[in-house]
């Protein structure tokens, strides 16, 4: 008696190709050219630009308040370093530095107030290009070309405020959990839950399961289980994907900065 093989799909965008693979997400058959790896498994294509569009919610213009909150304080910054900087001799190049650094930092937290704390994709660069032009703008006004880059300490103090201002994730949301599955849990056999950044409420009659939720949570950040909260099955199964801010938004195969946690619970 032979074993049956994988089942043999066609990819739902390309249909001339057979392939195994499923979305993790909707399940719809996805080829290897399609398959996007992310830290819970290999997504389509749409599936990643929803979980991206969730979290890039800026509207049309704000990319260019960004850029004009830069370029203006970037401006008036350079006009400082300029006029100041160079005034301690040797000191001015430790002072550029650490000023730089809570100037850029002091941008960065103007242009988020600015766009009350939405997120627009590029606005770290372009943020960037526009507080370095304010700075060269201020320089040319008030030591001309070229003696404006011979000012090494306002050069220093324009290189600081430009990787201060990068630093700060101007793209991302502070860490949340985006995405909770859970299997054989107390009276929940299967479960998946995406959450939306902002405020996400949970609603339902009186056992429902919404504290068993929340309970899920905690199991899943480290807290005590008992073999009592496994349904039925040998084993209890909860995953969370958490999006992690500090790590900044990256490009390529993973669609978004998170890490997948996972805790697993079973009888003997």
């Amino acid at each position: 008696m032979t074993e049956a093989g994988p089942e043999i799909l066609h990819c739902a965008n390309h249909p001339d190709r057979e392939t195994v693979l499923r979305c993790n997400r909707c399940n719809k058959p996805i080829c290897t050219q399609c398959a996007i790896q992310t830290p819970v498994g290999k997504r389509c294509p749409e599936c990643v630009r929803s979980q991206q569009a969730k979290y890039y919610n800026a509207e049309g213009y704000d990319l260019y308040i960004g850029a004009a909150v830069a370029l203006i304080m970037g401006a008036g910054l350079g006009a400082l370093a300029y006029l100041f900087l160079g005034l301690v001799g040797f000191f001015s190049f430790l002072l550029a530095f650490f000023v730089g650094s809570a100037a850029g930092g002091a941008v960065a937290e103007v242009i988020r107030r600015a766009l009350r704390r939405r997120r627009a994709r590029g606005m770290k660069v372009a943020a960037t290009i526009a507080l370095v032009a304010g700075v060269l703008i201020a320089g040319l006004f008030l030591a001309g070309f070229p003696a404006m880059f011979l000012r090494l300490p306002v050069m220093l103090f324009a290189a600081g405020s430009q990787h201060a201002l990068r630093t700060p994730d101007l793209e991302s949301v502070p860490p949340m959990l985006t995405e909770l599955r859970i299997r054989d849990l107390a009276i929940i056999d299967r479960l998946d839950l995406a959450f939306g950044p902002g405020f996400n409420v949970l609603t339902g009659e009186t056992g429902a399961g919404k504290s068993i939720i929340i309970d899920a949570v905690n199991l899943l950040l480290g807290d005590r289980a008992s073999q009592d909260v496994v349904r039925g099955a040998r084993r209890t199964e909860i995953e969370g994907t958490f999006h992690l801010a500090a790590r900044g938004y990256q490009s390529g195969p993973c669609c978004w900065p998170s890490t997948a946690w996972t805790a697993t619970m079973g009888t003997r």
